[in-house]
């Protein structure tokens, strides 16, 4: 009975484990990825009372905010009385909130970036260790253009998934943050506003097969490709001898075109995600609060800073869905 198909996480951590590398050490950039959502959320919370403070032009109401109010009656009584004070300080909090996400965000890519590369360079060294140990006839018999290609491209390709893994971690622990931000400000929206999500997820699912399935050929036109430089440059005396240029050339210009073509559709295909995602964005979101404002009432539903917000929430959170 074949086995099943492992999927991209668990090939990763098989891999890891080849190459003597403890998984455990992703636990550094996912804390700091959590860290930098939380702070995030917290930014787009505050939001609401800063623009609440600017359409009801007065701040007093924060001390009787959730949360927040706890917080901020613990400043002097001579800034909770002057408007302008408690309007400082709740920008100083999101400034300082909004920096904190940004360190925190970076301290994430940063760790990631160090152990995926650190990975790939044992990686490198294994499969270079298991090339030392094939005899002269594998050498004789194989093409060196690919052993080259093998070591340093689909080494970093094999890896490409942990090299990119901070942008969906990132992507992951903002989605449920923004959940969180969406049903406090107003869970009758959200509960219309899911399928947005659903409909994303099958269009842009439908086009990261069209990718997956063009790479594949990619990858096998790459080869040749680099394989074909290889044999020509080294038999080059032997081109000259028997006066095949021509040939040569046009096998060459053959495997050349056909790569470039598929490397055009693949681009092109990745150039329509971002731009359909928005549009669909858009227009089931203009969609769902025309619907909601009919159904609900805008008093029912939340704030006019409230909604400013969640429409926000929610472009933001499609683009981190479709990451």
């Amino acid at each position: 009975m074949p086995s099943r198909e492992k999927s991209n996480v668990g090939k990763i951590l098989f891999l890891l484990r080849g190459i003597n590398i403890h998984p455990a050490y992703l636990l550094i950039p996912i804390t700091l990825s959590l860290t930098s959502a939380v702070f995030e959320g917290v930014g787009m919370g505050m939001l609401i009372p800063i623009l609440n403070g600017f359409f009801q032009k007065s701040f007093a109401f924060v001390l009787e905010t959730p949360y927040l109010g706890d917080v901020v009656r613990l400043l002097p009584d001579s800034i909770l009385s002057d408007d302008r004070k408690l309007f400082g300080v709740l920008l100083t909090g999101f400034v300082i909130i909004y920096l904190l996400r940004h360190i925190f965000r970076y301290l994430a890519v940063i760790s990631i970036g160090f152990f995926s590369e650190r990975s790939l360079h044992h990686l490198r060294k294994v499969v270079f260790d298991k090339y030392l140990s094939f005899g002269k006839l594998f050498f004789d018999t194989t093409n060196v253009g690919h052993h080259s290609k093998l070591l340093l491209e689909f080494t970093r390709q094999a890896l490409n998934p942990l090299l990119s893994v901070d942008r969906y971690i990132n992507s992951m622990f903002s989605l449920l943050v923004y959940f969180v931000v969406m049903m406090m400000i107003s869970w009758k929206l959200t509960i219309i506003a899911l399928p947005l999500f659903v409909a994303l997820h099958f269009a842009v699912r439908f086009m990261i097969f069209r990718i997956r399935d063009h790479s594949r050929s990619i990858a096998i036109r790459g080869s040749e490709l680099g394989k074909r430089s290889v044999e020509i440059l080294s038999t080059m005396p032997l081109v000259k001898s028997y006066c095949t240029e021509s040939q040569e050339q046009a096998r060459y210009t053959h495997t050349s075109d056909e790569k470039s073509k598929l490397d055009f559709r693949v681009r092109c295909y990745q150039s329509l995600i971002l731009p359909m995602q928005e549009i669909i964005t858009m227009l089931f979101a203009a969609a769902v609060f025309v619907g909601a404002l009919g159904i609900f009432g805008r008093e029912e539903i939340a704030s006019a800073s409230a909604l400013v917000v969640y429409f926000y929430v929610v472009m933001n959170a499609s683009s981190k869905f479709g990451t």
